[in-house]
């Protein structure tokens, strides 16, 4: 049997307005870009590998926002393509219904396009059959399964959904882990899930359930390397590999500057900060948490934008701040006094230790707040 392959992508959300931005808007309109900019990165890896096919399994156009502009820009990367079949499956975010770009625009001979109900294609060429369905709406409770009747032994299906392990209830298409494993296929493509994740089935074929997760990153929740999922089936099984393909990616990391005493020390800190990948394509959301020495908050006001511009002359494009720091507290006069305020510093400080680094910047946040009450209290006595 020819060998197939294929490259296996989600979730872009091309022209998705971006949540919980932290920059200005000139900022936002390249991040946009960038967003564009990946997506023509996976037709270039599509090309580079000579796919068979290029599946897209939901979300891909966000209804209602999308421009034309970025219609444009997609057909005409799409026709960069042309001998590899592409497959779309819309999803909760760009449904198959009479007013979505789908129905609206007519695209490429080489671009399918799945509607509502489950449907059936056979490849007889690589002994091939896909079962393939879109969303009709934004929400899509009711669970459904195509029927699998075909002896071509090549099986693989193609859906956004929600994959679950038990009964739950989803409005985004649930699909059951029981039902899925009686279809005895080699591959289902799913959409839906931003984080990459990939399940096997306890049926004779080991059927293997994947979402690529987004190829970039929508927000802070989304941090690090972003990727798109190569896959292979040929005469030794089923291949797949995770390939890198953001363009740009959001990190984020909490600093505790209670030993910073001057702005130079808040710059070092920032600096010894280890990225893992370049500077330039990384957006950076620090939160500075800890406490904030007497010097510091005096200058406060002046002192991020001059760390703004400190970073930028190292290469540091995109750093972002949020002030989560509290005023400075001489914990050594407290933690030695005894009664309450006392035993709760050092009970607090034995939880911090033990924590890890993200945990023991909120205990250490919970911990001056809660001082600061109780001497407030105190005075009030």
């Amino acid at each position: 049997m020819k060998p197939i392959t294929w490259i296996h992508t989600a979730d872009l959300h091309l022209d998705m307005p971006i949540q919980g931005w932290k920059g200005s808007k000139e900022e936002i309109w390249k991040r946009q870009e960038e967003h564009r900019e990946t997506f023509s990165r996976i037709i270039s890896l599509v090309k580079e590998k000579k796919a068979t096919f290029l599946w897209i399994t939901g979300d891909f156009l966000e209804h209602g926002f999308v421009t034309h502009s970025t219609l444009e820009f997609v057909q005409a990367e799409l026709k960069r393509i042309p001998d590899t079949h592409v497959w779309i499956t819309p999803g909760n975010h760009d449904p198959y219904r009479q007013d979505s770009s789908y129905q609206l625009l007519r695209w490429p001979d080489h671009v399918y396009i799945f509607r509502g109900e489950w449907e059936e294609h056979v490849f007889k060429e690589w002994d091939l059959v896909i079962y393939g369905k879109g969303f009709r709406d934004f929400i899509e409770p009711t669970s459904s399964l195509p029927e699998v009747k075909s002896t071509i032994p090549r099986k693989i299906m193609l859906t956004h959904g929600t994959y679950l392990t038990h009964h739950e209830d989803s409005p985004y298409f649930p699909l059951h882990v029981k039902e899925l494993t009686r279809l005895n296929l080699d591959y289902i493509a799913l959409g839906h899930i931003h984080k990459p994740s990939t399940y096997t089935l306890p049926n004779e074929r080991k059927t293997i359930v994947r979402y690529p997760g987004s190829p970039e990153g929508l927000n802070w929740k989304e941090q690090g390397v972003r990727t798109v999922t190569w896959g292979k089936i040929d005469e030794q099984g089923l291949q797949l590999e995770e390939i890198p393909i953001q363009t740009g990616r959001y990190e984020e990391n909490f600093m505790d500057i209670s030993d910073c005493k001057m702005k130079e020390d808040l710059l070092q800190k920032v600096l010894s900060f280890s990225l893992t990948g370049e500077k330039t394509s990384c957006y950076l959301l620090i939160h500075l948490t800890g406490q904030m020495c007497e010097e510091l908050q005096q200058e406060q006001e002046f002192i991020l934008p001059w760390l703004k511009g400190q970073l930028k002359r190292e290469g540091w494009v995109h750093v972002y701040f949020e002030n989560e720091t509290v005023p400075e507290l001489d914990l050594d006069y407290y933690r030695h006094h005894t009664g309450l305020i006392g035993a709760f510093i050092k009970r607090m400080e034995t939880k911090i230790e033990q924590a890890d680094s993200i945990l023991q910047g909120y205990l250490r946040r919970a911990m001056f707040k809660t001082v600061e009450l109780l001497l407030r209290e105190k005075v009030k006595e």
